[in-house]
């Protein structure tokens, strides 16, 4: 083989090399680079609305505070937002996230499991983890019509209801060891069973408990709203693990507007948001 094949042949090895190893990234690096470049910023929520995060106006218009959050996001990106709603829980926006269908997922609380599929951004909202009782549950086994301690319910042998797919139904498991914890695919469904006392307890965040009783005053008649102080519920968006560029400028994005809400000011937003049109 003349000289000159050789080079020829060593070259174009380099060459194929170079273009296996460089020409073709992984998928997930693209990051931000790729929102940027198609002016687009995807979102992943749950199918049904999260007031005051995420509400559907009559005209399915979406608005709330996670809205108007992830829209100024994109204002200072220069793109648009396009949401993402096929999921029926908060374990799919995980999935979803962790598969790069969306570039971040919203009120995403962040669990240790969860963390082994996606990144977190710092939290921008903390909330603490609360029981809606049912009042004649309590009083028909034994237990106070209004509780003082979550010591009390300890040993209950009583259903404890959670939703599909939510976070919470790891803390009704590990406080509750005796009880039956059943899940709900639906919000009302979960609160409908504890009013009708099908449960002793319904576990979710302060901020949902607490705007469930501001919607529907006469509950207050059946139910006993209970906040475990002793908790924290971090609400964070999910990135994908190869995304770091994405990650650091979402957290610095929260640092420099310091979004750190809590249920109270999400309350005040929600008492002050104008009806749906």
């Amino acid at each position: 083989m003349s000289l000159r094949r050789v080079v020829f042949f060593l070259a174009l090895t380099l060459l194929s090399g170079w273009r296996l190893t460089v020409a073709e990234p992984p998928h997930p690096v693209w990051g931000l680079q790729r929102i940027l470049a198609q002016k687009k910023l995807v979102v992943a929520l749950v199918d049904t609305d999260y007031p005051p995060l995420f509400i559907t106006s009559k005209t399915g218009r979406l608005q709330g505070s996670d809205i108007s959050l992830v829209q100024d996001m994109a204002r200072e990106l220069g793109v648009k937002v396009e949401f993402v709603r096929k999921t029926h829980s908060f374990n799919e926006i995980i999935d979803i996230v962790s598969r790069g269908e969306a570039d971040i997922g919203l009120a995403t609380s962040i669990t240790l499991l969860r963390a082994q599929k996606v990144q977190f951004t710092q939290p921008y909202l903390t909330l603490k983890i609360a029981l809606l009782l049912n009042r004649l549950k309590l009083i028909e086994h034994g237990l106070a019509s209004e509780l003082k301690a979550l010591a009390e319910l300890r040993h209950t042998t009583q259903p404890i209801g959670v939703l599909t797919g939510s976070s919470y139904a790891v803390y009704a498991r590990k406080h509750f060891p005796q009880a039956t914890v059943k899940e709900y695919p639906l919000l009302p469904e979960l609160l409908a069973a504890v009013q009708r006392g099908d449960l002793l307890a319904a576990v979710r965040n302060d901020l949902t408990a607490k705007l469930y009783l501001h919607r529907h005053p006469e509950a207050i008649l059946r139910l006993q709203l209970f906040v475990d102080q002793n908790t924290q519920d971090y609400v964070a968006f999910p990135v994908h693990r190869d995304r770091p560029h994405l990650l650091t400028w979402l957290n610095a994005y929260l640092l420099l507007k310091d979004v750190q809400w809590n249920s109270s000011d999400l309350v005040e937003q929600y008492k002050r948001l104008q009806p749906a049109d």
